[in-house]
């Protein structure tokens, strides 16, 4: 099977470097943002798009993606990064050979035009500042794999200041690993800072959580309450229907021993009457013997 071959664009020219540049300067507050949500990745990613049709603007002959100048700008940062560390190794050997060396760098740079952008741009290429005050979403860049070829080549170019470049290495070791520790003390920095808000908001959240627990727990007290009177009533219906109960029965009773009364007033009458006729005919029984 043939492999197709990408044909790969050709180099950034000066003007497009320049403009890349430009562009991302108009819009450091949004690509360095320190914020990480999805609405800021999301102005984050619109702004390099922005960038990449700043660049397409200027007609080259090559249409760049929004990733492909986020890659020729860490590219080029990486490279002002080897380029200043080359500087402050050079200055410490000797200012002739320092001379030399940034002159000859410089021309055989693309970028070696850069520096018309003016002073708006040259903070920009300012290094140091940009580490510092700008935090981007991708790993920073350390190449410590340079730094030897660095020594060498600047211990070729100058063989009569050898023993300066030797005597001076652990100097410019030392600012290096110095700069380094600063970026992480700064990123170590945010990250506290970072964390003290989180604390706070998780703080603000015991707290209305707190708040809601008492007042489910002064919720349940009350239902308890309730229940309890609730409970304290029962009883109470109970031992009315129980005396209602007793009640209709000693009324049952009393209706009863009314009847009892009536049934005895009757016979007592129907008695008193028996007597009356029994008299009666006693008196005729008399009256007959007495004529007799």
């Amino acid at each position: 099977m043939k492999h197709l071959k990408r044909k790969r664009k050709s180099n950034y020219s000066v003007r497009e470097t320049q403009t890349l540049i430009r562009e991302i300067h108009k819009r450091t507050d949004v690509l360095f943002s320190r914020q990480q949500n999805t609405a800021i990745n999301e102005l984050k990613r619109q702004a390099w798009e922005e960038v990449a049709r700043g660049v397409n603007s200027l007609g080259e002959g090559e249409l760049r993606t929004a990733a492909e100048v986020k890659r020729r700008y860490l590219d080029w940062r990486a490279l002002m990064k080897r380029k200043q560390l080359r500087a402050e190794l050079s200055l410490s050997s000797s200012s002739s050979s320092s001379v030399a060396l940034k002159t000859e760098y410089d021309q055989s740079s693309p970028e070696h035009e850069t520096a018309s952008l003016g002073s708006g741009c040259d903070q920009l290429l300012d290094l140091s500042g940009l580490s510092k005050d700008c935090h981007c979403d991708w790993p920073e860049e350390i190449d410590e794999d340079d730094i030897p070829s660095l020594l060498s080549e600047i211990v070729s170019r100058g063989e009569g200041h050898v023993g300066d470049v030797y005597s001076h290495n652990d100097l410019g070791m030392l600012r290096f690993r110095v700069a380094v520790e600063k970026q992480r003390l700064e990123l170590e920095k945010q990250r506290l800072a970072v964390e003290t808000e989180r604390l706070a908001v998780e703080k603000e959240r015991l707290v209305v959580e707190k708040e809601r627990l008492r007042q489910m727990e002064v919720e349940r007290e009350r239902l308890q309450l309730l229940e309890k009177e609730s409970k304290g009533w029962v009883p109470m219906v109970a031992l009315e229907t129980e005396r209602l109960k007793l009640e209709k029965e000693r009324l049952q009773l009393e209706k009863e021993r009314l009847q009892f009364f009536k049934f005895e007033a009757g016979r007592l009458q129907i008695e008193r009457e028996r007597l009356q006729v029994e008299k009666e005919r006693m008196q005729l029984h008399q009256g007959h013997w007495e004529k007799d």
